[in-house]
């Protein structure tokens, strides 16, 4: 190609954020001092530092998003039994069961045809609560019991319970199934409003890039709120604005960390980490471009080509 290069990494390490004198650290701060005729690195590109460099035509639209540490599967296998309904289906239940024992053995107790048989004993049968109540807990389970309803009554309800229970235990058998072929993810958040709400939780990006940028000039107030709380974090955790991003890595493997980093990357992480998850939402939207300095001769050329 008839030219020779020489490839030079910034001092500071970072990618370029801007300083409160509108100058740049990092690859962007290289490209505006003339130190580097081309920025070869995939550049999000935004208006602050498009008034200090020329960006060439994108090349790739990036998204970013958030990675958390699954919860442990160990720590929630013993809700696997009750998973299969509602938090209000098994209220529902618990409130049914003793109620229909009482309406059992009360049907029985008056019933005047076999209130006073001599065969009945005081002390066994379904006009015992007790007795009542563990044999509707048992048609529940499909299981019955040894006492049977003396009084049409009791018998007709009984049949009636048993429709209802066959019908219960038919559904939480096909929903215990599926839940234990398919697993069900359960994350900590899925968006950044979830993530609020997680007092136990720290996040943070790779410092020197152009997330400080977005966040510091951000207006919705979601970002706000993100960036305000990240700097509390920063105050007692310098590591949650490093610019290595292995130690972000490592604090979402030790748990209660979200990172904030391009989805391609976070994918990557993904096939070598099986136990790290994604946020739905994404946070922000970017193009990736090279750069080059102000007014160079060489962006009509890098366009065209």
């Amino acid at each position: 190609l008839y030219f020779r290069y020489k490839i030079i990494e910034p001092a500071d390490g970072e990618w370029g954020q801007m300083l409160p004198n509108k100058s740049f650290t990092g690859l962007i701060g290289q490209l505006e001092r003339h130190e580097i005729d081309l920025l070869a690195a995939p550049l999000s590109i935004t208006l602050p530092r498009e008034a200090v460099v020329d960006f060439i035509y994108p090349f790739f639209n990036e998204v970013t998003k958030i990675i958390q540490k699954k919860p442990n599967e160990n720590d929630t296998k013993w809700r696997k039994l009750i998973d299969p309904f509602h938090p209000y289906v098994l209220l529902g239940l618990a409130v049914c069961l003793p109620f229909a024992s009482f309406l059992m053995s009360l049907y029985e107790s008056v019933f005047p045809q076999y209130r006073d048989t001599p065969e009945r004993h005081e002390d066994d049968g379904l006009h015992i609560f007790s007795n009542a109540f563990w044999y509707m807990y048992g048609a529940l389970l499909t299981q019955g019991g040894e006492h049977m309803a003396e009084s049409i009554t009791g018998r007709l309800f009984l049949s009636t319970w048993w429709l209802f229970s066959i019908t219960i235990m038919g559904i939480y058998s096909g929903n215990l199934i599926a839940f234990l072929t398919v697993s069900k993810e359960n994350l900590d958040f899925k968006n950044m409003d979830e993530l609020f709400d997680l007092d136990d939780y720290e996040w943070g990006f790779t410092g020197g890039t152009v997330w400080t940028d977005l966040f510091r000039s951000a207006t919705t107030s979601q970002h706000m709120q993100f960036w305000e709380r990240l700097k509390v974090f920063n105050s007692t955790d310098p590591d949650v604005l490093s610019i290595d991003t292995n130690v972000h890595v490592n604090k979402v493997l030790g748990g209660n960390y979200a990172f904030l980093a391009d989805d391609t990357y976070l994918q990557q992480l993904l096939s070598v980490h099986c136990e790290l998850a994604l946020s739905e939402d994404a946070v922000f939207q970017t193009q990736y471009a090279f750069a080059l300095a102000n007014n160079s001769l060489f962006v009509k050329l890098f366009n065209k080509q």
